[in-house]
């Protein structure tokens, strides 16, 4: 006992005499000093967008260090005025000191045809409240925007090849937005009449692009950058051949790339990655959303068995969230109403600021509207394919429906949509009927999905997707799809996971038969 503590002792002081930092220097890559450059540290979570942890100033020079405490993956985010950010991830290990050159792209687009104008005068909304600026002889855009206070604050849209809306040169100083570009701040009078004007002279015109040097290609923060950039547009035929040669950390790296990539992933590889690494591995960091693919080899008592372990377990506090709502879906699916209880009211104490926390609470509130046993709130809903055909509870009492609420912007929406359609198919006969209400933006865009993917053969309802809408709020709907079944008496029968995937066939069949 007594080495055991002495050499527990030993790690201890080891650990915490360690020190680990990134240095290094951000600049233009038109090798120029940039006017301001923030760095953004970046949650885990895989929500998008991703919340900031914390925002660190880089000296005039561009010059920065940060020490950390602790090992881990950390993902930062480099700002740079008049500059697209840069995304970089970090493998922070004990004693890891990395020394990082980051140079920046320019915001600005060759061809300039239509600028607008968003601020604080228009909550910088996008849409049509957004100025359109009247383009002069000269090349210079205009526009004149009456200030709502002692400060304007604003930003151009249709300035960069993001697509993003960034900052003008035109400023007093400049603050940084969430999602790493600037608003440009002028200082005036309330109610006073501002030009803005956005200079030709002043747009950088550039091919260059950016780039992230390492001062050494053995790190493997180098490999986990190279491995994450595009990861989404790169064939997993090209991973596997990149995995002959490296060492084991690295040939799991390529595995989780490769599940990342796949909707059904092979089971060997995910037996691997579970046996090679511990549930407070930093690891499970890079790609927290692939933890539900990964242990999905795992019959659903052992998948909840490991998921407690793991929020024992892990460290990183900004992946918890997601790794709870993972949690109760399964003991939800389950039927395990204890369990869910405990977990809810631990999450609801300790994550009540997370990302997730409306969406778990909707999901898992003793208090919510949607849940077994209450009965599903009034709703009028229009057909699209005709508008004189009007649903509302009394017209569909005494039969058996499911509501589907889901959007074609919404990709687990869609991967739902075959397991709907086999649902339809198998129990349309036996009493079965289906209510897709889609919240997209424009009901076009559901007209196209049905004609050129899943015709959705039963009734389909449009409500364009706002917070304030009384439905919205009465069916809880913070997240999307959100499926409920109901029974002739009104009453809700299943929720969510229940009815989400295989799971699907599996309620129905209880209710029905085969």
């Amino acid at each position: 006992m007594k080495k055991i503590f002495l050499f527990t002792l030993l790690i201890l002081f080891f650990q915490n005499n360690y020190s680990q930092s990134i240095t290094g220097t951000v600049t233009s890559c038109v090798n120029t000093q940039l006017k301001r450059a923030d760095i953004q540290i970046l949650s885990n979570s895989p929500v998008l967008p991703k919340p900031i942890i914390k925002t660190i100033s880089i000296s005039p020079n561009g010059e920065f260090k940060i020490k950390f405490d602790g090992t881990g993956f950390y993902q930062l985010r480099f700002c740079g005025v008049d500059h697209q950010p840069l995304e970089v991830p970090f493998f922070i290990e004990y004693n890891n000191n990395i020394k990082v050159a980051v140079k920046l792209e320019p915001n600005y687009d060759d061809e300039l045809n239509e600028l607008r104008v968003i601020g604080d005068f228009n909550d910088f909304s996008f849409g049509k409240s957004a100025i359109k600026m009247i383009k002069e002889d000269n090349g210079d855009f205009t526009a004149s925007i009456t200030s709502t206070s002692d400060t304007l604050s604003y930003q151009i849209l249709g300035m960069s090849k993001s697509k993003n809306s960034v900052n003008n040169l035109q400023a007093d100083y400049f603050s940084l937005d969430d999602g790493g570009d600037y608003i440009s701040v002028i200082k005036t009078k309330k109610d006073a009449n501002v030009k803005i004007i956005v200079r030709k002279k002043d747009l950088i015109s550039s091919k260059c692009k950016s780039t992230v040097t390492f001062d050494s290609d053995t790190t493997i923060t180098q490999f986990v950058y190279s491995l994450l950039q595009d990861i989404d547009k790169r064939d997993i035929e090209e991973f596997k051949s990149a995995s002959n040669n490296l060492t084991k950390q690295k040939q799991s790296l390529i595995n989780w790339a490769i599940v990342r990539l796949t909707e059904n992933p092979d089971s060997i590889i995910c037996k691997q990655l579970i046996n090679q690494f511990y549930e407070s591995s930093p690891l499970w960091s890079i790609f927290p959303s692939i933890i539900p693919k990964i242990i999905s080899i795992y019959s659903k008592e052992n998948q909840l068995d490991y998921l407690k372990s793991f929020i024992e377990k892990n460290n990183d506090e900004t992946i918890k969230p997601f790794i709870f709502l993972i949690l109760l879906n399964t003991a939800s699916e389950l039927g395990k109403t204890d369990i869910v209880n405990k977990y809810y009211k631990f999450f609801s104490t300790k994550y009540s600021d997370s990302n997730y926390f409306e969406m778990v609470k909707s999901q898992y509130s003793p208090d919510r509207n949607i849940q077994i046993g209450k009965n599903i709130p009034t709703f009028s809903l229009t057909s699209i394919d005709d508008t004189t055909l009007v649903l509302t509870n009394n017209k569909i009492k005494n039969r058996i429906y499911l509501i589907d609420f889901w959007a074609t912007w919404c990709a687990p929406c869609i991967s739902e949509m075959k397991y709907l359609q086999k649902a339809f198919e198998k129990y349309e006969s036996k009493g079965l009927n289906i209510i897709s209400v889609s919240l997209d933006f424009k009901i076009d865009d559901v007209r196209k999905f049905r004609k050129e993917k899943w015709s959705l053969p039963w009734f389909n309802s449009f409500i364009k997707y706002d917070s304030n809408n009384q439905l919205i709020k009465d069916f809880e709907l913070t997240s999307i799809p959100k499926p409920m079944l109901i029974n002739g008496d009104g009453k809700i029968i299943a929720t969510d996971m229940q009815l989400r995937g295989e799971s699907l066939d599996k309620t129905l069949s209880k209710l029905f038969g085969n």
